[in-house]
């Protein structure tokens, strides 16, 4: 699927083919009423006029394609599909022109431009399939040079036969009372490079590695116009190999559409999965917040403050309610928060756990920048587990924790180190919430802003984590 950018740019493109498409089925419209007025219509047979209709009604549908592309639908390899659309139109154009003027004498000069513009835009249509076939495929121009460049020198020659035709006449040629005769042998001729492009693009999809499902939509576009070209050919009789052309890449806008279908379902289904993830990591992240413990030491101690130091007293409450706050607002926050608002965070907690454990914790900061964002209670929940880890032992009976902050030529780089007790990385411990905590720090970096988490410890050492993450995501 595209992105919301490409499809804008996308459809600009579109709404400029569009417009071009409706500005000549308008003029070409105006002609035909000059044309029908000033001619004779008994002149046409049955199946010129249900030629001429097969070709307006291809031009028409072929505009409301582009316009319902613009309206919503992401169509892949844009430029290389309009560039279908566009010359598909001008083969039935042409074609239209070529049964309305013929045996007129006085368009003679307008049937040679109409069959040179038909025959042309044929070989033009089919070379712009070959390179929608690659585009669409994802088949590098360079991987297909031999076919490409032959594709291109036999579109080249067949436009210059065509152009020669009007001197030499050995593919068809007009009369002087405007009548079109075709030249037998010219004519098989003239489509060897015709049928030479589409034996290229029918062994380029042939030879991918796709369901038949998607191939046979695919070959429909060579072998349609393929069959119908041999038949006109050999007869003379319609139906036309441009309307063939127009069937063809009907059959591949609808195959377009139901891929697109497909994958739209398979984005909602990843989205609803994302969305039911996002909720269980809430209540995972609202689990691991609601530490009864620390609740009640911090009552405990505001209650004891409250008999021998008021003003400190109150100076916890407000800090208790802050860091209270601070938690609710962060699990309910679904995007990325300034880093300042997270250091406030740590600094309210560490506040409370050093009034409990007095002189026996030691913080530091160690701030470089601030100037990034990240997710909600990454950071906080790293130091508190450094807290209450590291207090169960250390060398000399007093806990430090250090935040660090530092920036990189390409990320943040976040450290939360302590000298306490330390564990071994390799043993999976079982003590409850703090690894579910860490794990949900760890799995919202990776999903919101492409960051890691790693940690090391040595037992009577101490713990070192390291958060990581790039300035692309949250600068």
């Amino acid at each position: 699927m595209l992105t919301e950018k490409e499809h804008k740019e996308n459809t600009k493109i579109m709404q400029k083919h569009y417009y071009v498409l409706l500005l000549l089925e308008i003029v070409f419209f105006i002609v035909s009423i000059i044309i029908a007025k000033d001619s004779n219509l008994s002149r046409m047979s049955v199946i010129e006029i249900i030629n001429i209709a097969f070709d307006w009604a291809g031009m028409f549908v072929l505009i409301i394609i582009l316009y319902s592309c613009i309206q919503g639908r992401k169509i892949p390899s844009t430029n290389t599909f309009i560039n279908q659309v566009f010359a598909t139109f001008l083969c039935l154009f042409f074609e239209a022109g070529m049964w309305s003027v013929d045996r007129m004498e006085a368009m003679r000069n307008w049937n040679y431009f109409y069959n040179i513009g038909g025959n042309t835009m044929t070989l033009v249509c089919t070379f712009s399939f070959l390179l929608f076939a690659c585009k669409s495929l994802g088949i590098k121009k360079k991987d297909i040079s031999f076919i490409y460049w032959t594709s291109l020198g036999m579109l080249i020659i067949g436009i210059m036969a065509e152009i020669l035709n009007i001197k030499f006449g050995y593919f068809y040629q007009i009369t002087t009372s405007g009548v079109y005769v075709r030249n037998e042998p010219g004519s098989l001729t003239a489509y060897i490079p015709f049928i030479y492009i589409f034996a290229n693009t029918g062994l380029l999809v042939w030879k991918q590695p796709l369901k038949w499902a998607r191939k046979r939509n695919y070959l429909y576009y060579i072998f349609i116009p393929l069959i119908i070209s041999f038949w006109y050919t050999l007869t003379g009789y319609p139906p036309t190999l441009f309307i063939a052309t127009f069937i063809s890449l009907l059959i591949i806008y609808g195959n377009i559409y139901i891929h697109q279908g497909k994958e739209m379902e398979a984005v909602a289904l990843e989205n609803l999965r994302k969305d039911v993830e996002l909720a269980w990591q809430r209540n995972q992240l609202m689990l691991s917040q609601i530490k009864p413990h620390f609740i009640f030491n911090c009552l405990g101690s505001i209650e004891e403050l409250c008999r021998i130091d008021a003003e400190q007293a109150r100076d916890a409450v407000h800090c208790f309610s802050k860091y209270l706050r601070a938690n609710m607002d962060s699990i309910s926050e679904k995007y990325l928060i300034p880093f300042p608002n997270e250091l406030e965070h740590i600094q309210n907690y560490v506040w409370l756990e050093q009034m409990r454990f007095e002189d026996d914790l030691e913080y530091l900061e160690e701030i470089e920048t601030t100037s990034f964002s990240l997710p909600p209670l990454t950071i906080q929940p790293l130091v508190e587990n450094a807290i209450k880890h590291g207090m169960m032992g250390s060398e000399d009976g007093t806990l430090t924790v250090v935040l660090s902050v530092k920036e990189t030529s390409d990320s943040f780089e976040i450290q939360v180190r302590d000298n306490g007790a330390g564990f071994d990385p390799n043993l999976k411990k079982d003590d409850g919430r703090s690894h579910i905590g860490i794990q949900n720090v760890r799995e919202s970096l990776q999903s919101k802003v492409n960051g890691t988490l790693e940690i090391r410890s040595e037992i009577g050492k101490g713990t070192l984590v390291q958060v990581s993450i790039p300035k692309e995501t949250v600068k």
